[in-house]
């Protein structure tokens, strides 16, 4: 036994010195750090050198890139300004001026009638409907104001007539963010006030329970 313990540490000294010859060789193949910087120069020099011999392709295709972006973005908003389906078109045979000299209460009810229908959602009372109308009503007049915020730089700097801008559509854009305020105000004004607090208490819990039903569907995923 009293032989064993020096051939233990012999046996292990024999191998940490194995094991650190081939660390060594390990490092050895490692380049330097100034290899590495050079060759990251070199790959950012040919980098530089083919962009300035394509420069004007690059800038030509950056250009058209950037034209074919906003420029889709107008034509889908402008396609939005139209969608029958959305509220800003709601009684659109009727113009804005018109509904403000439609009786007050006889314009609730068909505005009522007609969420009721959109939303039919079971066993939700009509104020869970009110309270996703005026949140699809504040989506539609976010839409249009980003829309209009567009058009309006445009012409501001004089791009107009690249973009094929219209100032039908800046109108048009301006009539619908002021037809979705006044539906808005419609159905505020017509709410019972002995209900009111009944009726905010009724939205913030709804929207509670559409901020929870994700969760709630993703832990049981």
């Amino acid at each position: 036994m009293k032989f064993l313990w020096p051939a233990l540490l012999l046996f292990s000294f024999i191998y940490s010195t194995k094991d650190i010859n081939n660390i060594n060789k390990i490092f050895i193949n490692i380049p330097p750090t100034t290899i590495i910087l050079e060759d990251a120069k070199d790959r950012t020099r040919e980098l530089y050198r083919r962009l300035e011999q394509h420069k004007i392709k690059y800038t030509i295709i950056s250009l058209v890139g950037i034209y074919s972006g906003i420029q889709l973005y107008l034509l889908h908003k402008a396609h939005f300004l139209h969608d029958e389906k959305a509220w800003h078109n709601w009684y659109s045979f009727k113009t804005l001026n018109e509904l403000t000299k439609t009786a007050k209460n006889e314009l609730y009810t068909e505005l009522k009638n007609e969420i009721e229908n959109r939303y039919e959602t079971p066993n939700a009372s009509i104020m869970m409907n009110l309270s996703q109308f005026l949140q699809d009503t504040s989506k539609e007049m976010q839409t249009l104001k980003s829309y209009l915020s567009m058009l309006s730089w445009l012409s501001l700097l004089k791009m107009n007539y690249i973009f094929l801008v219209s100032i039908d559509n800046i109108k048009l854009a301006k009539e619908k963010i002021r037809r979705l305020q006044y539906l808005r105000t419609v159905v505020a004004t017509n709410l019972e006030p002995k209900n009111t607090d009944r009726s905010l208490k009724l939205i913030n819990a709804y929207r509670k329970l559409q901020s929870w039903m994700p969760r709630v569907l993703n832990r049981h995923h």
